[in-house]
């Protein structure tokens, strides 16, 4: 069968890149330790139970254990995160165009379906905040309405630094995923693994 080297080498180099040890990996399983040396020597191929075991225990989707079709290829990550920098161009720009390449490529490239989803929920939260922010400016709460317009104009400046404010860390941190993609390094609560 055409998929038994692929799923044993897949299987092995998890294995590596977790540093776990044969033995290891067996015990967290729950398997033998000879069930899975002949898994990953391609002599067997693991079924129901085993390859649950063996995804949770390598800390990975079954979906991505399965999947043989879809490319490493971390450039869509990077596109992913970067294009929700639209947002300084389109309003919701940074929720729809990470939407629309999460689509085209979440079954194309491996791992691209976890952190898309989960880039996008981010980038929903953080328009919030921006909407939010927005809403203090326009409807101040609890202000006098006999304030003089020294006091008034202070207080839409603080609005509008923090309204700034919330669009530089939201950009900050864009910046940082894409560092973290670029050097490799893991982005767990995107759901990015090494």
């Amino acid at each position: 069968m055409e998929s038994k080297p692929i799923l044993s080498e897949r299987i092995r180099q998890r294995r590596l890149q977790k540093g776990y040890s044969q033995e290891y990996l067996a015990d967290s399983a729950r398997v033998s330790i000879r069930t899975l040396q002949r898994i990953e020597g391609g002599h067997t191929e693991p079924r129901g139970h085993t390859l649950i075991a063996l995804a949770n225990a390598l800390d990975m989707a079954i979906e991505d254990l399965m999947d043989f079709t879809k490319k490493h290829d971390r450039s869509i990550l990077h596109l992913i995160n970067l294009s929700a920098l639209s947002y300084f161009l389109l309003p919701l720009g940074n929720i729809i165009l990470p939407l629309i390449i999460w689509i085209i490529y979440k079954d194309k490239v491996e791992g691209a379906s976890r952190f898309g989803k989960r880039q996008i929920f981010i980038q929903a939260g953080w328009t919030m905040l921006i909407f939010l922010s927005y809403v203090f400016l326009l409807f101040p709460p609890f202000l006098p309405d006999d304030m003089n317009m020294s006091t008034n104009s202070k207080i839409m400046m603080a609005q509008l630094a923090g309204i700034l404010l919330v669009y530089v860390l939201n950009a900050l941190y864009i910046i940082i995923v894409s560092i973290l993609i670029a050097k490799n390094k893991s982005v767990s609560f995107l759901g990015l693994e090494r």
